[in-house]
């Protein structure tokens, strides 16, 4: 009679048991589930509000160009907002750095050619420009592409950063190896263009502390 008993019970007792145990699996999985659904709201909500900054900052810099360039046409001015900024984030140089270089170079007129033969928006020698094609992974298109603007722009900007790499942390350091080659120069030409270049820069900074301070009242 015990084992008949006993064995009553264990019949009622394995459905109960399973019925536990799937609602235990059942709940921790949801509670994964949920815990993973909010990591990932989480993330998503970050580059969200990541995005949403670079947004700003990108036409804080748009603005800044339009006011002191203002013969340049809006498109142009968000254009080269975003490249600036862009290569600004990834090598750790000031935007209006390569805003100043563009406008001594060429008053950012991608058709432009020096005596010397250099071209477009940031002023490339063919030499040049064929070497930070190679490096940067892009297609030169026999040289060609210097008439692209973005291209030429990118590659400068490049060029421009890497003296910082190479230990030239300076302004004026990196400005003369750019002018002049990849060697520091010191003649009227360099001399002159280590000095209008930062002028240029305090100026496009003046504006757009102004323009931020702007922002942050609205």
């Amino acid at each position: 009679m015990l084992l008949a008993m006993l064995r009553r019970r264990v019949h009622w007792l394995i459905p109960l048991l399973l019925s536990l145990t799937l609602i235990i699996i059942t709940n921790t999985a949801t509670y994964y589930h949920s815990l993973s659904l909010k990591n990932e709201l989480g993330l998503a909500r970050a580059k969200t509000n990541a995005l949403a900054s670079e947004k700003k900052e990108v036409e804080a810099i748009a603005r800044t160009i339009s006011i002191r360039y203002s013969w340049m046409s809006i498109y142009e001015a968000e254009f080269y907002g975003y490249w600036f900024h862009k290569w600004a984030r990834m090598s750790g140089c000031d935007w209006y750095l390569f805003c100043a270089v563009a406008r001594k170079e060429s008053m950012f007129n991608p058709e432009a050619v020096s005596r010397k033969g250099a071209r477009g928006v940031m002023q490339l020698l063919p030499s040049t420009f064929e070497e930070q094609c190679k490096r940067l992974g892009v297609n030169s298109r026999k040289g060609h592409a210097v008439w692209i603007d973005v291209v030429n722009l990118v590659c400068g900007m490049d060029y421009l950063a890497r003296f910082k790499k190479k230990g030239n942390p300076a302004i004026e350091s990196m400005l003369r190896q750019y002018n002049s080659g990849d060697v520091l120069a010191s003649n009227d030409e360099t001399n002159e263009y280590t000095v209008s270049v930062p002028a240029e820069m305090e100026r496009l900074k003046y504006i757009y502390i102004g323009v931020k301070a702007n922002d942050c009242k609205n």
